[in-house]
């Protein structure tokens, strides 16, 4: 689970925000999903392969639920239960993307995020470059960033990331170039090094 939700430039005066609703504002298709794709929080994709998932908005309680919050305006937060299947390609994961492959393209950028779990555990956190239709290299270049541990206890994470440069890559022109980044809850040994 996880709360305000935000990735922008490393550093203090430099920041800009760039994920769209990462207060979980917005679920104007459903307050829950099990499906996987689009359908709930309206600005993430919540995908799933082999094992499952319940998706579903959840109310904060400002000084309850989250004392450390640093928007006090957020509402809401979201909860990703997984019921994980073995299986070497199986995984649950939550993503944003944002558009433009040239989005930070050669920076060092910060993702901070409030999250807890239901016990100790990891979640991953991948950054992935798509250059879209007839874009190259023509597969998504997959950066992991690597483990983010979580508690019974919400607590303020951050990971930075060095977004690779895009220098001598080809841009579709579908314009449907993208980075997202992408948060594993669950993931069989073929996503190992995520």
């Amino acid at each position: 689970s996880s709360v305000n939700s935000r990735i922008g430039s490393d550093g203090g005066i430099s920041f800009r925000n760039k994920i769209i609703d990462g207060k979980f504002d917005f679920w104007y298709e459903n307050l829950s999903q099990s499906a996987s794709g689009y359908g709930s929080d309206t600005m993430s994709l919540n995908e799933h392969s082999g094992s499952t998932k319940l998706h579903s908005r959840q109310d904060l309680t400002i000084g309850v639920s989250l004392p450390c919050i640093d928007v006090p305006t957020a509402k809401y937060f979201s909860r990703t239960v997984v019921a994980s299947i073995n299986g070497a390609s199986n995984y649950v994961r939550k993503t944003w993307r944002i558009e433009g492959v040239r989005t930070f393209a050669g920076k060092k950028v910060r993702l901070s995020f409030h999250g807890k779990a239901d016990g100790t555990k990891n979640i991953a956190v991948e950054l992935q470059q798509n250059f879209g239709t007839g874009g190259g290299p023509s597969s998504t270049v997959s950066t992991p960033v690597g483990l983010v541990n979580l508690t019974t206890t919400w607590s303020r994470k951050g990971v930075s990331i060095d977004v690779p440069s895009i220098d001598e890559k080809t841009i579709g022109t579908g314009l449907n170039d993208y980075i997202e980044i992408v948060v594993w809850f669950d993931a069989g040994s073929t996503y190992a090094v995520r």
